[in-house]
Order: C-alpha cells, then sequence, then structure tokens
C-alpha cells in the first residue's frame, strides 16, 4: 500500500468515527477517535525526530567481474531507540563510467530490532569503472503515513574487470627490435633519426619543415620527407571500439570480450616483460599509459575501466593517426568488434597492424588485407581454449 492510500484508509477510518459519534455519543467511539487523532500526530512529530537519529552508510569491493553477483553493503547508525521508525528506503544512482550508462535501484532496508546491516546482490552486465550515488534516503513510520529524508552516502566505486581468456600474444619476429633505452630500434625502417625511410604527399597539419623541396620541385607538388624517430616502445594496442557500431549500438557482449582480449594480450606482455603501451581515446586526444610490469599492468587497466568509450568505432585510429602516432611504434594490436573490415585507414602506414576482432560465431579465422592481419575471436570466448594471435 502506498503512502496516499494509507493516508486515506486512516483518514477514512477516523472520520467514520467522527460520523458515528456525532449521532451515538459514545464516550468509547470519542476515545478511539481521540487515540486515531493522537496517534497521527505523534506519529510525524517521533519520525522527524528518529530522522535526526539515522544516517546510511555504503559499501562495495573494489574489484568485481562481469557477469558475477556481487555483495553490496548498507550499514544504518541509530544513536538511541527508534520507536516510529518502520523502514528505511534507499534510491541508487548507478553510473557506468565506461560505457556512460546510468541505471536506477530502488532498496527497502527493514528495521527489525537492533539490525543494522543489510545486502543486496548487484550484478553488471557490462565492464568499466561503476560509481554508486545516493539519489535519495528517507524513513517511513509504521502505519505507513509520512516520510522524512535523511542525509545521503557518499559515492562508492567498483571496478568491473571483463572474464579471464586465455590468450598468447606471438611476436613477429621480423619486427622484433631493442627499446630506445639500449639504443635505436633494430629492423625497423627510421630507427636513425638522422635517416629519411619514407617519402608521401604533403598533407595539412604537416611541418613544413619536413618538405623535401628538391623532389618536390620535380614532381610539381610537395613531397613531405618521414625521418626516422626513436621510440621507447615497440608495441601499441589500441582500444577502436566504441557505444555505436557500424550496423547499430555494439552489444555489450561484443564490447566485454573485446576488453577481455585486451586485458588477456597486455597482462601476458606484461608477464613477459615487454614494454607497450595502451592506447585510449581521452577528453584531450590520446592516452598513452606506459606497460612495462604487473603494477603498470594493474594501473592501466583501472584507467581503462574508467575511461568513457569513443562514440563510434574508428574514434580512437582516426585520432591516433591525426595525432601522427603512428610513425612513432613498429606494430600495433587493434582490438574492435563486429565482422571483419578492410581497416582502409591504416594501409600505406609503417606499421606492422594485427586487428583483434571480438564477432558473435568467430572461430579465430585470420586474414590478410593488403598489409593488415585481421584475426576473428568469438563474442563469448571459452575458458578451456587458447587463442593465440600473431602480430
Amino acid at each position: 500500500m502506498t503512502q496516499r492510500e494509507s493516508r486515506l484508509v486512516y483518514g477514512l477510518t477516523l472520520l467514520a468515527l467522527l460520523v458515528l459519534l456525532y449521532f451515538a455519543a459514545s464516550p468509547i467511539l470519542l476515545a478511539a477517535a481521540a487515540l486515531l487523532a493522537a496517534l497521527w500526530a505523534l506519529m510525524g512529530i517521533a519520525l522527524t525526530v528518529d530522522a535526526k537519529r539515522l544516517s546510511v552508510r555504503c559499501e562495495c569491493p573494489e574489484a568485481a567481474q562481469v557477469g558475477r553477483r556481487v555483495e553490496l553493503r548498507f550499514r544504518i547508525d541509530r544513536d538511541g531507540l527508534l520507536p516510529a521508525t518502520r523502514c528505511v528506503f534507499v534510491e541508487l544512482q548507478l553510473h557506468n563510467a565506461l560505457t556512460g550508462e546510468d541505471s536506477v535501484r530502488q532498496i527497502c532496508l527493514r528495521l527489525w530490532g537492533s539490525g543494522t546491516a543489510y545486502s543486496m546482490d548487484l550484478e553488471s552486465e557490462d565492464c568499466g569503472e561503476l560509481i554508486i550515488r545516493c539519489g535519495r534516503v528517507w524513513i517511513q513510520d509504521h502505519l505507513e503515513l509520512f516520510h522524512r529524508n535523511i542525509a545521503g552516502f557518499d559515492p562508492v566505486r567498483m571496478t568491473v574487470y571483463p572474464r579471464s581468456v586465455s590468450l598468447e600474444v606471438l611476436l613477429d619476429q621480423k619486427s622484433t627490435g631493442s627499446p630506445w633505452a639500449d639504443g635505436p630500434m633494430q629492423n625497423r625502417m627510421g630507427s636513425d633519426a638522422s635517416e629519411t625511410f619514407d617519402i608521401r604527399e604533403y598533407r595539412p597539419g604537416d611541418d613544413v619543415r619536413l618538405i623535401h623541396w628538391k623532389l618536390s620541385g620535380k614532381a610539381d607538388d610537395l613531397i613531405v620527407r618521414l625521418p626516422g624517430s626513436p621510440v621507447l616502445y615497440d608495441l601499441v594496442v589500441l582500444a577502436d571500439f566504441g557505444i555505436q557500431g557500424a550496423e547499430g549500438p555494439t552489444p555489450a557482449r561484443q564490447r566485454n570480450a573485446a576488453l577481455a582480449y585486451g586485458c588477456a594480450a597486455l597482462g601476458q606482455l606484461a608477464d613477459s616483460g615487454i614494454r607497450c603501451c595502451l592506447a585510449l581515446q581521452g577528453a584531450e586526444g590520446i592516452q598513452l599509459l606506459e606497460i612495462g610490469g604487473q603494477k603498470d599492468y594493474a594501473n592501466a587497466m583501472a584507467v581503462w575501466m574508467g575511461t568513457p568509450l569513443p562514440q563510434k568505432n574508428g574514434d580512437a585510429l582516426r585520432l591516433f593517426q591525426s595525432e601522427h602516432l603512428d610513425s612513432s611504434f613498429s606494430r600495433m594490436l587493434l582490438l574492435n568488434t563486429g565482422k571483419l573490415t578492410a581497416e582502409q585507414q591504416l594501409t600505406g602506414t609503417c606499421l606492422s597492424v594485427t586487428v583483434l576482432s571480438a564477432a558473435a560465431g568467430g572461430s579465430g579465422e585470420t586474414a590478410e588485407l593488403g598489409s593488415v592481419r585481421v584475426t576473428e575471436l568469438p563474442d563469448a570466448p571459452e575458458q578451456n581454449v587458447t587463442y593465440r594471435i600473431q602480430c
């Protein structure tokens, strides 16, 4: 019964007693009507006092796994007896920082005896940092006639990680090299900063100091010299999937699978001591997270789960190329969702590119599309299967 219905029933009962009292003039009816009226007033006053004696806290685990139930714990701090309060209502506002999705949950904590601890099961179907805020907290009396708002709790955060998968990244030996800390990259064109390893037509935004004037005069067009540049990392992992795909909203299952493959690949590289970078689209451009060990890996995963996804598939790649970062690495592992794509934006770059696409019905098929190697993996990874990709 809602509060409005409870008030209506209570008011009609009191009105009926007053009508009977008018016609019958019975002392018993008078006492009953006076009792109901006094109870109404006392319940409202007592609930106001109870509201000043109550506070609610919320606790949750720091990390969880997608699709698994976790326990959200509530603790009620009470200062003395609460004679009028029957239950505490809590409105939860859930925000996923990765997907930007919002939802609202409402729970009822019934006060029985001296109990102060409560819990509820929470399950997230999406990876990401889950921010749990208190929208509103209020208490209600035993007769459900009144409610009073009380102070809410501070926001709590829980990082929901993808499920673990077995993934083995096989690095192509022809692209391997030593990091710049040990000397210029070996087996990589342009490892010498004074060397010109390629030329191409001028593009808006190119540094005019890179224009090859002699060749430009012969070609009747502006030609740009691409010099070698030292790099600290051989491999970059780029998350290039977003909220919207080519055929509509990206299914949560595919996003979670792409995240799982990316986390597994970076985890293996960190275990092997191979220094790499995770590239994410941030508010101010591409954010490069350096990973040189397990500590860097754990920090990078937490940042990844809290960084909003791009609006569309391909946005991160376009931003990556607009910032000319493709010349800073020798190879790329690009995470995508959906069916195999031509990835035409990557043709003609000096990167050795491997696209890992999480798609419905993916079977591990690998295709060579120009200079790009595309591997399609299932969006529901099997736990007892080790997936191997070559990068």
